[in-house]
Order: C-alpha cells, then sequence, then structure tokens
C-alpha cells in the first residue's frame, strides 16, 4: 500500500531534524588543560605549577574549578592535595613541594562554571637539589 505523500514528508523531516540535534553534540574534547611546572626541570622541593585552561578557539576558560594531585610510582607515597587559584588573566596557578626524587604523576581536574569537566594527567621526573 502506497502511503500519502504528505506521511512521507513529515517522516523525512523528523529524520533530518533528528540528525541534526544529534551533530549539535559537543566534543569530549573541546576544552584543553596545559600545565608547566617550574623550575624546569622540576627538582626537589618548591615548585610553582602554571595551568592554562582554553576552549576550542584557544581562548582562556575563566570561573572553573581546579584541583591538583600529586602522585609518586613510589609504593607508600601520599597524594599531594594543592589548591589552585585562579588569576585576572585567566590563568591558574598553584604550589607544590615535592619531597623525593623520581617519577611523578600530576592529575589536574577542572570543573567549568556551566558543569563541564575538563581532565589532563603529566608525567614529569624530579631530580634531586
Amino acid at each position: 500500500m502506497r502511503q500519502p505523500k504528505k506521511l512521507r514528508l513529515s517522516a523525512n523531516l523528523v529524520f533530518v531534524l533528528a540528525a541534526l540535534a544529534g551533530c549539535q553534540r559537543r566534543a569530549a574534547n573541546e576544552f584543553q588543560i596545559a600545565c608547566k611546572v617550574e623550575p624546569q626541570p622540576p627538582r626537589v622541593g618548591a615548585a610553582n605549577v602554571q595551568i592554562a585552561l582554553t576552549d576550542s578557539r584557544h581562548a582562556p576558560v575563566r570561573g572553573a574549578q581546579i584541583s591538583l594531585e600529586a602522585d609518586m610510582s613510589h609504593p607508600g607515597m601520599k597524594p599531594q592535595f594543592q589548591n589552585v587559584s585562579a588569576a585576572a588573566d585567566g590563568s591558574y596557578h598553584a604550589k607544590l613541594n615535592f619531597d623525593m626524587p623520581g617519577d611523578w604523576t600530576l592529575l589536574l581536574h577542572a570543573k567549568l562554571a556551566n558543569g563541564e569537566t575538563a581532565d589532563d594527567q603529566v608525567r614529569l621526573t624530579v631530580l634531586e637539589k
């Protein structure tokens, strides 16, 4: 049995609208986190961590809440948790104290003002003083 022309047009319109709605989802990697540790190379003792959170156009993302966790691969070491503060220019900063040389991993978790999240993991080797 042949469908009326009006019904076929409506079904096609629904399909096209559903396809367009699916194209409007945000990409999972729309936000990027870059991390710089100073001194470079990292050494045992105090270190400054500079964090840049940018959108897909490389513009700074302001108003995010970022947490920083520093873990050492050595068994039995406690992770360090640090507060990250925001600067007026849209950058973020934290201080760490590397208490041992060796391999460390920095875990950065950002929660944006709109509820979206971005995460990054930075591996680095901390040298003796």
